[in-house]
C-alpha cells in the first residue's frame, strides 16, 4: 500500500508536512510490522541526514515502483487513500471474525454495530470546532430559547431554564412527585415547541400517554379528568364522549413532538458507550425532526436491570447529552428521575422539606454528573393541599434554592408549578471566556522539492 508514497518522497529533502503524514501512517492500528519498520527508518534517516532514503532503498526492501506523485496535495491525498485501505482491511477481517465467532444473528448485528463505531483520525476542521475562542455569534448569556423550562417560577428565574447539553436530576422519595414533575415539565416544553423522548422505566408507555392527555385536558380545555378515570371506565357517559371528542385535538397538538419508549430502547452495550447512545438519538431525531430533550424515568431501574453496571449508565447518558448535536446545532437536555433514599427523606421531614445531596448518594454519579439537582418533598397533608416543596441543591451556573419553597402540585392531572412568561438572569458569565487555544494550520505550499 505504501509503494507510491515511498517513491514520491524518495531522495527528497525533509519536510514538516511529510513528517506529519508519516506520523499519521504510524498511528494506523493494523499497519504491518514491515511497513511500520520502514516508515520508522524513513523518519530516522530524514532526521539524521536531512533527506529521505533513495529509491534504491525502497526497491531493495521489496516495494515495487508503481509511480510517484509530484505535489504535496497529491501526496496528502495518497496518504488518505492508504489509510482508508488499511481501515477497510481491518473492517473486512473483523467482519469475518464476527461471522466465525458469533452464534446468533443478534450477536452478529451487535458486532457489526460496534465496528461501525471504529474511530478515525480527527481532521483539522473538527479540531477547530473545539477552540475556546468566541465566535461572533456566541452569546454571553444563558440560552433561554433552547433551554428546557421547569415551569416553576423560582427555578426558571434562577436558571433561565435547564441549558442544552446539561443533565438535570429530578429527585424525590417514592410517590412524592418526581414522575409527576417530569410529565409536567415535558408537557410544558412540548407546548412551547420542543421535541424529545421520554424513556419510561417504571410504567407502560400507554399510561404515560394517559398522563399527558390528562394534563392536556386540564391545561388547554379546563377539564379535570385523571388517567385512572379514563382507563377504568369510571367517567360519566357525557364526560366520556367529551374526552373522546378531544382525542383528535390532542393528537394534532402533540404532532411528532414526543416519543415514549420503554426499556427495550436500552441495551447493555449502549449503556456503556455514549457513541451507541448517540446513534439511538439520531434514529429518534429522524422521527422528531429535532431532539431537544431526553428524559429517563427513573434511572435507578437501570441498576436493577443490569446489576453489574453500577453508575456507568448515568455517566454514559451524561456524555451523550454533551456530545450529541441536534439538527438545530444544539445539545439535547438530559433529565433523570432519581429516587431519594429513606434516610435523606427522614432528614428532610425533620427540616420541613429541606433536603441534602446525601439523599441521592446511592447513585453518587448522578450528584457528580448533573448540572442541576432539583428536590421535591410532598407529605400526605401537602398532597391534600395540592402543594409540594422544592429545593435546588445543585446549580453549576448560579444561585441555589436551599430553603424549601412551596409550589402548586396537582398530581391527579400532572401539574407542578406555574406558567412563566418572562425569564431573566443576572449572573456574571465572564467564566465563559477564560482561555484561548490557537491551532496552527499546515501550509502545503512550502515543499520546495515538489513542483
Amino acid at each position: 500500500m505504501l509503494n507510491k508514497f515511498f517513491y514520491s518522497i524518495a531522495g527528497k529533502s525533509t519536510n514538516e508536512t511529510i513528517e506529519s503524514l508519516i506520523d499519521e501512517l504510524l498511528r494506523v492500528p493494523n499497519l504491518s510490522p514491515k511497513d511500520r519498520r520502514d516508515l520508522e527508518y524513513t523518519k530516522e534517516v530524514s532526521k539524521s541526514g536531512g533527506k529521505y532514503p533513495s529509491k534504491r532503498y525502497y526497491y531493495d526492501e521489496g516495494y515495487e515502483d508503481y509511480g510517484s506523485t509530484k505535489s504535496l496535495q497529491e501526496i496528502t491525498h495518497e496518504v488518505s487513500l492508504i489509510k482508508d485501505d488499511y481501515l477497510k482491511e481491518f473492517l473486512t477481517q473483523s467482519a469475518i471474525n464476527a461471522i466465525n465467532e458469533t452464534k446468533s444473528s443478534a450477536e452478529f448485528i451487535e458486532q457489526l454495530r460496534k465496528l461501525a463505531l471504529t474511530e478515525t483520525e480527527v481532521d483539522e476542521d473538527t479540531i477547530g470546532a473545539f477552540t475556546a475562542q468566541l465566535d461572533e455569534e456566541d452569546k454571553i448569556e444563558i440560552d433561554t430559547t433552547h433551554s428546557f423550562k421547569a415551569g416553576i417560577s423560582d427555578v426558571d428565574q434562577i436558571t433561565g431554564g435547564f441549558q442544552p447539553g446539561t443533565m438535570v436530576a429530578i429527585c424525590a422519595y417514592t410517590g412524592e412527585g418526581k414522575s409527576t414533575a417530569l410529565v409536567s415539565m415535558v408537557f410544558k416544553n412540548i407546548k412551547e415547541g420542543k421535541h424529545g423522548a421520554l424513556v419510561s422505566l417504571e410504567v407502560a408507555p400507554r399510561i404515560i400517554k394517559m398522563q399527558l392527555f390528562s394534563r392536556y385536558l386540564y391545561d388547554v380545555h379546563s377539564i379535570q379528568v385523571t388517567p385512572l378515570e379514563m382507563m377504568n371506565g369510571s367517567l360519566s357517559e357525557d364526560m366520556q364522549d367529551k374526552v373522546n371528542a378531544l382525542k383528535k385535538d390532542y393528537n394534532e397538538f402533540l404532532g411528532n413532538k414526543l416519543l415514549i419508549l420503554d426499556e427495550s430502547f436500552l441495551s447493555k452495550d449502549m449503556l456503556q458507550d455514549h457513541r451507541l447512545v448517540n446513534r439511538k438519538y439520531a434514529e429518534l431525531e429522524k422521527f422528531l425532526g429535532v431532539l431537544n430533550f431526553v428524559a429517563y424515568d427513573h434511572i435507578g431501574q437501570i441498576e436493577l436491570m443490569f446489576k453489574d453496571l453500577g453508575n456507568t449508565s448515568i455517566r454514559t447518558f451524561t456524555s451523550a447529552g454533551k456530545t450529541y448535536i441536534n439538527s438545530e446545532g444544539y445539545n439535547p437536555t438530559t433529565l433523570m428521575c432519581v429516587q431519594a433514599n429513606r434516610q435523606g427523606r427522614m432528614r428532610a421531614a425533620k427540616r420541613d422539606g429541606k433536603y441534602d445531596l446525601q439523599a441521592i448518594s446511592d447513585l453518587n454519579e448522578t450528584e457528580r454528573s448533573c448540572s442541576y439537582a432539583l428536590f421535591f418533598f410532598t407529605s400526605d397533608d401537602m398532597k391534600l393541599l395540592q402543594e409540594t416543596k422544592i429545593t435546588l441543591l445543585k446549580h453549576r451556573f448560579g444561585a441555589l434554592i436551599t430553603e424549601p419553597v412551596s409550589v402548586n402540585f396537582n398530581a391527579s392531572v400532572f401539574f407542578v408549578g406555574e406558567e412563566v412568561e418572562n425569564v431573566s438572569f443576572g449572573e456574571d458569565f465572564s467564566f465563559l471566556n477564560d482561555s484561548t487555544n490557537n491551532f496552527d494550520t499546515i501550509n502545503n505550499d512550502d515543499f520546495d522539492d515538489f513542483s
